[in-house]
């Protein structure tokens, strides 16, 4: 009787240390994937981040170098603006 439950005891441990692994296994294995959606996501923000700024430094760049078609674009734009906001 007593190597029945010694048994017993020694597989539920070997069953325990089974499933403590592969568990460890499966959350090393999303923490893995974790870290490369964060490398992912980190260097898509750093291209948007870039290109906003070449962005706003060519609309800085034709502003200078166009002062009197820019305010004209404003003007329309915001006359565009005001008449689809009083429809609404």
């Amino acid at each position: 009787m007593d190597e029945d439950i010694e048994s017993t005891r020694q597989t539920a441990h070997a069953t325990t240390e089974r499933v403590a692994r592969v568990a460890h296994e499966g959350i090393d294995r999303v923490a893995r994937r974790g870290e490369r959606a964060e490398e992912y996501v980190r260097e898509m923000s750093h291209a948007a981040t870039d290109r906003s700024r070449d962005f706003a430094r060519g609309v800085t760049e034709y502003v200078q170098d166009h002062p009197y078609g820019s305010m004209g674009v404003a003007m329309a734009a915001g006359i565009l603006i005001g008449a689809m906001l009083r429809r609404s």
